[in-house]
């Protein structure tokens, strides 16, 4: 829904594209032809290649292990690539007597880490959304 929402409503307008910082499509599949940022998913919003860059879009999905062939391609700031598949790539060290839960792909190796993957870079994105704010305040 927010892809679409994207190319309807702010990939062909100039002025709402201006205004946007950036899109946060955590466990989305946004596409780009290999080695540009846009031409994909959008004609327009390119996919984010800095932290001090605004309006782009930064998606990816997270898995413990290779994403399995029949998963879409994935795409991320932090990626690892293999068999022409991107993802972000997430290792679990487990300490023995630590509380904290350790993450599963509870949905299975086609879905990887999806229900994680807000709570596994919530730190890191809001950070990157704070110097893409202080980057969009300058510019504007």
């Amino acid at each position: 829904m927010l892809i679409r929402l994207l190319k309807s409503q702010v990939d062909p307008k100039p002025a709402v594209r201006a205004r946007m910082v950036s899109a946060l499509l955590m466990g989305g599949n946004v596409t780009v032809p290999i080695g540009k940022t846009v031409g994909g998913d959008f004609k327009r919003i390119p996919a984010c290649r800095s932290r001090s860059q605004t309006g782009c879009v930064v998606a990816y999905s997270s898995f413990l292990d290779p994403p399995p062939a029949d998963s879409p391609n994935q795409y991320s700031a932090h990626c690892q690539y293999k068999n022409g598949i991107s993802w972000l790539q997430v290792n679990v060290i487990p300490h023995p007597g630590d509380p904290r839960p350790v993450v599963t792909q509870s949905l299975g190796p086609t879905w990887g880490l999806h229900l994680d993957d807000v709570n596994l870079s919530l730190g890191n994105l809001v950070s990157l959304v704070k110097s893409q704010a202080k980057a969009y305040t300058q510019a504007h």
